[in-house]
């Protein structure tokens, strides 16, 4: 292996950061959240795709998660959470839910996995 495609193997590699993996004992930052989507998306390519859908206010991307088998005549499910400041518990129980349909996603009934989430 040169090294020039030791350069782009390394280049690809996530880039290891103090963001704390996503758990569901503690309140996460945005960060943390949005590490969570990707890595979910690294991890299950054939299901997840992470989209920016705009900004915020202060000019923070808004991210989402879409889980999906890709079958055309999937009806969608809409989850948000922490739209509004004081919602602690809301994106708790979003990432919460997405975690769980992606990790078992090939065992779930079609009435689950036949969604757009």
């Amino acid at each position: 292996m040169g090294v020039a495609t030791k350069q782009v193997i390394i280049s690809d590699e996530k880039p290891t950061c103090d963001i704390p993996k996503m758990d569901w004992d503690n309140y996460h930052r945005l960060s943390v959240i949005y590490n969570f989507m990707d890595d979910l998306e690294q991890d299950f390519p054939a299901i997840c795709t992470v989209g920016q859908i705009g900004t915020s206010l202060e000019g923070r991307p808004i991210q989402v998660l879409k889980v999906s088998n890709s079958i055309t005549s999937n009806s969608g499910v809409w989850i948000d959470a922490g739209i509004h400041a004081r919602e602690w518990i809301a994106p708790a129980v979003a990432t919460y839910i997405a975690d769980h349909i992606v990790r078992n996603f090939s065992t779930l009934p079609s009435s689950i996995s036949n969604k757009d989430w």
